[in-house]
């Protein structure tokens, strides 16, 4: 089996995620994509976007919020269904997400907590079809095979 990856991560970036496929055999090619992180090379309908925890995804929603918003309408006409894959060891479902603290210094009132990012995210996945997951960083490369393999019917928790 062959996994793409964006060329566009940083080498090494992701060696949890690389060290897993490489130990189940998967091969890893390194390749441009238009939307994500992670997709197979012959059914590029499903792209899985890794984001290293809550704090990347707030901002990313917050303060990139129109890129990201571009990203997630791309994807969605492009035909590609876009996981949001997020690596936190603190928050491994929604109900996890909305008693979230932001850890970043308070820079404003606006701070972005659990709530507010559960309103936004579930505004993202109904406008953009866009789906966001949870899963532990040791389980990232694990959850991407089997989002890839089993298509966005398969499992959308991280079981706790």
């Amino acid at each position: 089996m062959v996994v793409v990856e964006d060329s566009r991560n940083q080498t090494g970036k992701h060696k949890n995620i690389n060290a897993y496929l490489e130990s189940v055999g998967v091969r890893v090619l390194r390749s441009k994509m238009i939307v994500g992180d992670y997709t197979l090379p012959a059914d590029q309908r499903i792209c899985i976007d890794t984001k290293k925890d809550m704090v990347e995804v707030s901002q990313n929603i917050f303060q990139d919020h129109a890129r990201f918003r571009r990203e997630c309408e791309l994807a969605k006409d492009c035909g590609i269904h876009l996981v949001v894959l997020i690596e936190d060891n603190t928050v491994a479902n929604w109900d996890e997400l909305l008693k979230w603290t932001n850890p970043q210094p308070n820079r404003s009132a606006l701070t972005p907590n659990g709530e507010r990012c559960f309103k936004v995210m579930k505004a993202m996945e109904y406008s953009y079809g866009v789906e966001f997951q949870f899963c532990k960083k040791k389980d990232t490369g694990k959850r991407i095979l089997q989002i890839l393999t089993e298509g966005k019917d398969g499992n959308t928790e991280t079981e706790t």
